[in-house]
């Protein structure tokens, strides 16, 4: 692979080691003291090979480094030199390599002195240099080491010439009288491990920067840089590590000069794969959005063998439709550097919008079949818009289940269990499967007992015991009425034994048209089942279990039926056949203060007037006739007397009502004592003495016409006479009753 390298000449310098000093005039004793200071902070500042200039120090073998060139303002101003390798004899200071300009030209310098040997530090002046002056003439200065430049007799020498000049930065703000030097590069390089610049996710790689003049002859400190810490970021000023898939580029940026390093992280096709979180062979699930797409919601990953790397994609990274707002399935294709993936999309309501399952229903509570029979088994949800899908499981290897159709394998029982809904409150329904062997119809002569029924077929029903199957499997019974139930079933002597319990009179039980009865039929034992041809009804009667005979109808043999006051009277109702003996026969009034009924069909009169009873019967299977029947209850006056003597006056034409008491008597045989008005009465007052009169008057529309004495003081003439208003009376009823009432004349 080609590899970029861009250097730029720049004035921009850092992390220079040597650092400026105050224009101080010291005894030599602090001068050292000084570039000791220098020499700590020029150590702390060397971020790259100054450790290892240290650790070389008085190494033969290796050539010498210019530490930092620097000046200061002590003793009026002077130069000073820091190498990594230094005696402190002056006599081994060979500075014949040593060339000191200003504006070009070569300027004489002397007074070379050991600072501090230890410190392999050493300084000296130059000719019109001083710290008066150095602002102006600094600027101007270059200072050369040439090639073989060498400060002690290790013989340890500059490997090429290197050129420092004043760092501009020295120059700027208040002038101190003092500046750092640092060494003109022409040249920065970047290289990598290998020189490879494809690197795998993950990995820490070495950085090796060089520069000409050589990085040897000069200690420095570069400056790294990542265009896209997402891809490779910077570790230390030696290396960087692959954070991320894509392009990158490495900068390194030494005393101004730059130089640039393009890089990339790539999959290795060969061993990675491209997937995505919750991807399963190919499939994954999104919740439909107007607002987002699948980019924003897909988590797309690297896998290298061991781990998971998650990347970043784009449009330009997926081929198909991104959209999420239309429900159902859709494919698309991811590519990331080489690296593939085809995806099928399932796009669902999110949670907010789901309808979860609350129940089940099934088209079958339990299935009954024989072995090759099939039986269709619908679940469906409800409410019946549930988003959720149904599972199912089967219990028991007697039959096989498509998710629409039961068919029978062998005779066993089992079930298939039903699951729907959030699975923190999923609902579950089971539906039972039994399957049956070969069924023989049969005849059933039945036998009635006190609680038992006996069932005999043809067919011996096999070994005594209990019924291997449930009851409710075996007998199917339907319980019309009360609470009769089925206790147990057994094989008794080859017949099938029934025995119930809670029977009471009015009880209903049917044994259901092709039932079906288990035996060991045969000699060979084999499993059989016995069909019943025809249902069985069973009644209850006198707490004893007999043949059931049900109600067909009912007759009204008179539609009104008038009873008299305080008396009953029968509804003439007959039940057809009149020996039935399963069904209910109920009778409702309407009007109670009129008339009750009872369960008898009699109707006891309550108060004069007219009310419908409703006779309803009920069939053993709860269908019903019903009829109605008119009650009207009656009374009438049987005798009126006078309590009290009734007086005329001869020729008078009225006889005064008005403190007269009558006593009148009805067919019920309530009497009332009363005044009484709107009544007539006619007698004859032609002669004195007592004569018959007659009283006249109506009640309930109808005429009432009785003789009472009368007794005429003197002769007169017929007339009719009109009697006075009465008040309250006294009603007077048969079996003592006595009842304080305000009424009318004759009214109850």
């Amino acid at each position: 692979m080609k590899t970029d390298i861009k250097m730029k000449n720049s004035v921009k310098t850092e992390n220079f080691p040597f650092k400026s000093l105050k224009s101080l005039k010291f005894p030599l004793a602090f001068a050292i003291a000084i570039c000791l200071l220098f020499s700590a902070v020029l150590s702390a500042n060397n971020r790259n090979f100054t450790a290892a200039a240290e650790a070389n120090a008085g190494n033969t073998n290796d050539t010498l480094k210019i530490v930092s060139v620097g000046f200061a303002s002590d003793n009026n101003g002077e130069f000073r030199i820091k190498t990594d390798d230094f005696n402190s004899d002056a006599n081994f200071l060979k500075t014949e390599n040593l060339i000191v300009k200003t504006d070009g030209n070569e300027t004489a310098y002397s007074g070379i002195t050991v600072k501090d040997g230890e410190k392999r530090c050493f300084s000296f002046k130059a000719n019109g240099i001083t710290a008066a002056n150095s602002k102006d003439i600094l600027p101007k200065v270059e200072i050369i080491f040439k090639k073989g430049f060498a400060v002690s007799k290790s013989g340890r020498t500059l490997s090429g010439d290197v050129t420092f000049k004043p760092k501009p930065e020295s120059f700027e703000g208040v002038w101190a009288n003092t500046a750092d030097f640092i060494p003109t590069v022409n040249e920065v390089n970047i290289t990598f491990n290998g020189d490879n610049p494809v690197f795998s996710m993950g990995f820490t790689n070495e950085i090796t920067i060089t520069t000409v003049p050589s990085e040897k002859s000069y200690d420095f400190s570069a400056t790294l840089r990542s265009s896209d810490e997402n891809v490779a970021k910077i570790k230390s000023p030696t290396e960087f590590e692959a954070t991320g898939y894509g392009y990158a580029t490495i900068t390194a940026e030494v005393f101004g000069v730059v130089a640039e390093r393009n890089i990339s992280v790539m999959p290795n096709a060969d061993r990675d794969k491209l997937g995505v979180d919750g991807e399963e062979n190919g499939n994954i699930t999104a919740y439909r959005s107007d607002s987002l797409t699948l980019l924003d919601t897909l988590k797309v990953f690297v896998f290298d063998g061991s781990e998971k790397h998650y990347i970043n994609v784009t449009a330009e990274n997926i081929e198909g439709d991104t959209s999420l707002s239309v429900l159902g399935n859709k494919s698309v294709k991811i590519g990331f550097y080489g690296l593939k993936l085809a995806l099928n999309v399932k796009i669902v309501k999110p949670e907010s919008e789901i309808i979860h399952t609350e129940s089940l229903v099934a088209s079958e509570e339990k299935i009954v079949m024989r072995v090759g029979d099939k039986a269709a088994l619908k679940v469906r949800t409800l409410p019946e818009n549930a988003d959720d899908k149904i599972a199912y499981e089967v219990n028991g290897e007697y039959f096989t289940f498509d998710g629409e159709t039961v068919t029978g394998v062998s005779a066993g029982k089992g079930s298939i269990t039903f699951t729907s809904g959030k699975p923190s409150s999923e609902a579950t329904l089971t539906v039972g499967i039994s399957v049956y062997p070969e069924i023989v119809e049969e005849e059933i002569a039945v036998e009635y007992g006190e609680n038992v029924l006996t069932l005999t077929t043809d067919k011996d029903l096999g070994e005594d015991g209990e019924y291997s199957y449930e009851t409710t499997e075996l007998i199917r019974k339907s319980l019309s009425y009360g609470s009769a139930a089925l206790k147990s079933a057994e094989i008794l002597g080859g017949k099938a034994v029934l025995k119930f319990e809670g029977l009471s009179d009015g009880d209903y039980l049917e044994i259901a048209e092709n039932s079906l009865i288990y035996g060991n039929f045969g000699d060979d034992g084999e499993l059989k089942v016995v069909k019943i041809k025809g249902g069985i009804q069973i009644a209850v009667a006198d707490g004893k279990l007999t043949k059931a005979i049900p109600y067909e109808d009912v007759e009204i043999e008179i539609e009104t039926v008038k009873c008299l006051l305080l008396h009953e009277a029968s509804l003439g109702v007959t039940v057809i056949p009149q020996n039935a003996n399963v069904g209910t026969l109920s009778f409702k009034t309407s009007d109670e203060s009129v008339a009750t009924v009872n369960s008898k069909g009699y109707a006891a009169a309550v108060t004069r007037g007219k009310c419908v009873v409703t006779v309803t019967l009920t069939g053993y299977r709860d269908e019903t006739i019903t009829k109605e029947i008119n009650v009207e209850v009656y009374d009438e006056i049987v005798d009126i007397t006078c309590e009290d003597e009734l007086v005329a006056i001869i020729k008078s034409t009225s006889v005064s009502l008005a403190d007269m008491t009558f006593t009148i008597t009805y067919k019920s045989g309530i009497c009332i004592s009363t005044k009484i008005t709107d009544a007539t009465i006619v007698c004859d007052t032609s002669k004195k003495g007592e004569v018959n009169g007659i009283i006249r008057f109506k009640e309930d529309g109808k005429d009432y016409e009785f003789v009472v004495p009368v007794y005429v003081k003197r002769k007169g003439c017929s007339s009719g006479l009109t009697p006075n208003v009465f008040l309250s009376g006294i009603i007077v009823a048969t079996a003592a009753l006595i009842i304080a009432a305000k009424r009318k004349f004759g009214k109850i």
